[in-house]
Order: C-alpha cells, then structure tokens, then sequence
C-alpha cells in the first residue's frame, strides 16, 4: 500500500512539474513577449510585471499566499497542498524561462493558438492530479461554497474577463484583449479534450414501440449494451420502452440505422457523456 502511494505521489509531482513548465512557456515564450494576458492570478502578475518589472512567476506566488491560507480550512489540507506545489513548480519555471529563454515574438494570433495549446495542455497535467494553479481557481470554489447557485465555470469566467479587460483599458489594447479572449478559448477547449476527450461518447435516449427488437440489434449489430426503461406518454398515457445506451461517437450512424429499419417514429435524443468508466470504456475508477 505504502509503494502504491509512493508511485501515485511521484506521479503527481511528475505531472506538476510538466504542467508547470508547459504553462510558464505559454506566459513567457508567446503571451508576455506579444501583450496577450492569461485571465486569473496569471494576468494580474503579468500585468504587474509590465507596471512594475517585477518577475511575474514571483507576483504569481505572493497574490495566491492568502488565498492558500483562507482555502487551507474551508477546501481541505490535501487540494491547497496540491496546489501549492502546483503553483510553485510554475511560478519557478516562469522565473527561469524569464531569465534564460529569448521572448518569441509573433503575430498575436499564432501567440494565442500557441500559447492556448500549451496553457490548457499544462492544466489539464494538474488538474487530471487533483491540483489547481490557485488564483480563479480557488476564488471560484469559495465563492460557490458561499453562494452553491453560482457555477464554478461562470465564476472562473468572470474574474477571467475582468482581468483581461482591466489590462485592456490600463494599456489600451482592445485588440490585444480579443486576442487574450480567443487565447482562453483555446486553452479551455485543449484542457477539456486531454481531461475529457479519450473518454467522452454519447448517450442515446431512445422512445420506440419496439424497445425489444432494437436494443437487442443494438447489442448483436452495434456491439453497445442497452438498458430498457418503461415509459409512459404523459400526454397520451401510451406504454412505450425508452432504451438508454452510451456510444461512441463514431458508432451514432449504426445505431440511427438500426432504429430507423424498426421503428420509423421512434423519438430519438442525443446527449453528450463527457466521461465514461465501465464496461466498453475506461473500466478505471481511479
């Protein structure tokens, strides 16, 4: 047990220091050198190393100090830990990269796909271990445990803008601003694909008369399990089967084409499944 927790926790560090370093490129080999900002912590440092020459890996530690102490009690010894090791391997990686790698400079709109791409993919390494960058971060699960009606996602998003558009009016750069927009944009869609991607698919909401014949063609033809839940019409009281089954994407067209030779007014919904373990899937519950 003691080996197993030892190999998790090098894995961890492993992860926080690749995440790290592939975040500070971002920050200092494309964003800084070309005026785009990051939203959070991140963008208020960088904007304080435009005002004041201060190393923007060090301004990134000094605002997350108080935040780590607040959130120690309200969010758990072992997240703020995780966070502080997270935060300190890249605001000392931003503190070297400054000092030894030449600033890149480029179009804003390659700085942003570039740095985009790398920003998320250095997220999602931390957060894939239960680590966080600090910053919006923290602030947004605070502010939810206070206000639980206000979602994660909207709070991040908000302190993200009003980062960006304080710098945009302090240095005048609208332009820069919608590039540094469009930067968040690439990153958020980057992390979301390496946490969720590779385990994402779709969940198929099926209402047909014919419940029997198409889940087992499901089962024989599409290789996907099936689940039947009777249903009932509220408006008509009619008895139908609904029948459930997750796919993955590439396997939607054989399941319409099942469900059309058995049951042309089926009623047919498709969700996504950002994350799927069992059977078929990732069996892992890790």
């Amino acid at each position: 047990m003691r080996n197993g927790k030892r190999e998790k926790t090098a894995v961890s560090i492993l992860c926080y220091l690749a995440g790290g370093a592939l975040y500070a490129l971002a920050i200092t080999l494309f964003l800084e050198p070309n005026g785009l900002v990051t939203g959070g912590f991140s963008g208020l440092a960088m904007i304080g190393n435009r005002l004041f020459a201060i190393s923007t890996g060090l301004i990134i530690f000094a605002l997350n100090i108080p935040l780590f102490i607040i959130g120690l009690k309200r969010l758990g010894k072992g997240f703020i830990i995780r966070s502080i090791l997270a935060t300190a391997f890249t605001s000392a990686f931003i503190e070297l990269f400054e000092q030894f790698l030449p600033p890149f400079h480029c179009h804003q709109i390659l700085a942003a796909l570039a740095g985009g791409i790398l920003s998320g993919a250095g997220l999602a390494l931390i957060l894939i271990r239960g680590g966080s960058t600090g910053g919006s971060d923290i602030i947004a699960k605070l502010v939810h445990l206070k206000f639980p009606h206000i979602a994660l996602g909207r709070a991040i998003m908000a302190f993200d803008i009003a980062v960006i558009a304080f710098n945009a009016l302090l240095f005048r750069g609208i332009e820069n601003a919608l590039y540094s927009i469009l930067m968040i944009g690439i990153s958020a869609a980057t992390l979301d694909y390496l946490i969720y991607g590779t385990k994402s698919g779709k969940l198929l909401l099926i209402i047909t008369e014919n419940g029997e014949q198409i889940s087992k063609q499901v089962n024989l033809t599409g290789g996907r399990g099936a689940t039947i839940v009777p249903a009932v019409g509220a408006y008509t009281g009619k008895r139908h089967a609904m029948i459930v089954s997750v796919v993955k994407p590439h396997e939607i067209g054989k399941i319409y084409d099942i469900v059309a030779a058995y049951d042309t007014n089926a009623f047919v919904t498709l969700l996504d499944a950002r994350e799927i373990r069992g059977l078929g899937f990732r069996q892992s519950y890790e």
